[in-house]
C-alpha cells in the first residue's frame, strides 16, 4: 500500500494525525498540531518524510516504532445520512 499527505492540516486530535502502517509513499508540506501523536510509523515499510513537515504541540512528533491497531478495512466516507 502506498500514500500521498502534501499540504495537508490536521489539528486538536487525540489519535495519530497520520498512520503509516507497513506502507510507503511520502508526506511533505503538512502541519500537524495540539494531537497526542503527530505522525506514527509501523512495519517494514515507511514512506518519505519532507524536511517541510510541521509539528506543533504534538506529545511526540513522530513514532517509529508503532503498534496501534490498524482496522481490515477503511472507514465508510460519511454521508449526509451519517451527518
Amino acid at each position: 500500500m502506498s500514500g500521498r499527505g502534501d499540504k495537508l492540516s490536521r489539528g486538536d486530535v487525540l489519535v495519530p494525525a497520520l498512520l503509516f502502517d507497513d506502507s510507503t509513499g511520502s508526506v511533505s508540506g503538512t502541519r500537524i498540531a495540539n494531537g497526542r501523536f503527530g505522525l506514527v510509523l509501523q512495519g517494514n515499510l515507511k514512506p518519505t518524510l519532507g524536511a517541510d513537515n510541521r509539528f506543533e504541540g504534538t506529545e511526540k512528533d513522530i513514532v517509529t516504532a508503532g503498534d496501534l491497531p490498524v482496522p481490515d478495512k477503511p472507514a465508510p466516507i460519511p454521508t449526509q445520512e451519517m451527518k
